[in-house]
Parts: C-alpha cells; structure tokens; sequence
C-alpha cells in the first residue's frame, strides 16, 4: 500500500476502542427532511476504508460534530450495495435478471451509480470490485449493455477504467450483427464520444479474434479496469475474495397433494 492511502489508517488501538462510536449517513433533499434516509454505520469502519469519511469526521467540520455526514447527489439503495461490501467485501447477486428486460438494465446502472459513488467517496478497493461485478454479470449473461453509456460517460472523465470497459465489451461481444448494433445504439442515446472511442477500438483489434470472448482483456485480466496502481494489491489479494458472491436463486417449495 502506498504512502498516500496508509495516511487514512487509523491506529490499531484507537480503532479497538472507537468500535462502540457511530455516524449517520443521510441521503434526500435537505429542504424536505421527511423525504431523507438515514443510514447508521460503525464510524471507524467506514473511515478505515474510506478517504472521504476519514477527511470529513477527523477535521473540525460540521460533519464532525454533528456525527451525520450528507449524500444528497446518490442514493440509498447504491449505498446498500456500498454497505454490503464494506462489511463482506463482496457483493451479494441472487440471480441474473433477464437480459432483455428492464430489470437487467435498471441493475447494470445500479452497478454504474455505485462506480461513481466509489469515486466520489475516494474507495478505489470498491470501485474495482464493481468493474468484477460488472464484468462477471456481462459474461454469465452473455449479453453487452448499452443504455448507461449515455450516463457513463456523462459523469466520468475521459480515462476512466469504466468507459474503457463498456467499449471493450461491445467489441468483444460475440456475433453482433454491427448493422442492427448501429442502430440500436442510436435508439439508447450511445453518445457521440463513446462512437470515437468505440471506432478507435475497433481498429485496434482489427487483426484480432474479436467473436471470442476467451481472447478479450477483461477474460484474461479485471486489472487491467482496476484503479489501484500496479505496485499495489489488488482487493481481491487483500482480503481474500472474488468480489461478488452469487446466491442460488430460491425456488418456490411445492405443495403436498392430500391423498
């Protein structure tokens, strides 16, 4: 680990006695309190892992005395999926929505809000867990998703691991018909910059086996999307874990026939 990120370590005997202290994590419109969510989370675990909760409660600012630190740009249920990781260091999926449908794509932007909430919080360990999850998702369903590059690329900076991830997987996606794909990506709003990024890649990989998603780059190596720079453990070294965990989807119990 490096210098700058040991700085947000916390002493290991202040953090034996700091276990019983808790902050609020508030998420809505300030200007309508009945409308806000509150999130109770140990202090010191969320600042041992987060920069951005370690530099607003250990300095003399509001958040610090009033022990309640506001989220208003996101929302609770991406912080759900921050939770879960803080404290399993992995993310929970039951089971693979259709891919055709809506609920595969409000959980894949669900999955890109939560990217951005890790950037905003500073948490890169998260932010690549989500580029795993983002990944794992794309290859168990076999399908690409295009509906959120609008949003992507809307809200990230142009060297972003995750733009380069969502033009690698509609390159690598297996037997698209590019015609049909054009369209269909004019239809989802596919912004004008992702096209020049998507064209670039394509003519890198001209010379390349591009229908076999066995040869693509996130198959062979997630780091390569990783935030944490190459001197650095991965998240998945640190603490000993894939990142995402899929439960088996629970299937209805049958009901006994009375003789």
């Amino acid at each position: 680990m490096t210098e700058a990120r040991s700085s947000f370590r916390v002493d290991a005997q202040e953090a034996h006695l700091d276990w019983q202290k808790f902050i609020t994590v508030r998420f809505g419109d300030p200007s309508e309190p009945d409308k806000q969510q509150d999130f109770i989370v140990h202090e010191i675990n969320i600042r041992l892992q987060c920069p951005f909760f370690e530099a607003a409660l250990s300095r003399d600012w509001k958040e610090a005395q009033e022990r309640v630190v506001h989220l208003p740009e996101h929302t609770p249920d991406v912080f759900r999926i921050y939770l879960g990781w803080l404290y399993q260091k992995r993310i929970a999926m039951s089971h693979i929505p259709d891919k055709t449908g809506q609920p595969f794509r409000d959980f894949n932007m669900a999955l890109c809000r939560a990217y951005l909430l890790g950037d905003y919080l500073e948490d890169i360990d998260f932010k690549d867990t989500v580029i795993d999850v983002l990944i794992d998702l794309a290859v168990r369903s076999k399908a690409y998703y295009a509906n959120g590059t609008d949003f992507i690329y809307k809200n990230t900076p142009a060297e972003s691991p995750l733009r380069r991830l969502v033009i690698d997987l509609l390159v690598y996606a297996k037997g698209l018909d590019w015609k049909k794909t054009s369209c269909d990506l004019l239809d989802v709003n596919f912004p004008a910059e992702a096209f020049a990024d998507l064209v670039v890649k394509m003519d890198e990989t001209k010379n390349m086996d591009t229908t076999r998603r066995s040869k693509a780059p996130f198959f062979t190596d997630t780091c390569l999307y990783h935030c944490h720079g190459p001197d650095e453990e991965c998240y998945k070294v640190k603490y000993r874990t894939t990142g995402v965990e899929w439960k088996p989807q629970a299937t209805p119990k049958r009901r006994r026939l009375s003789a």
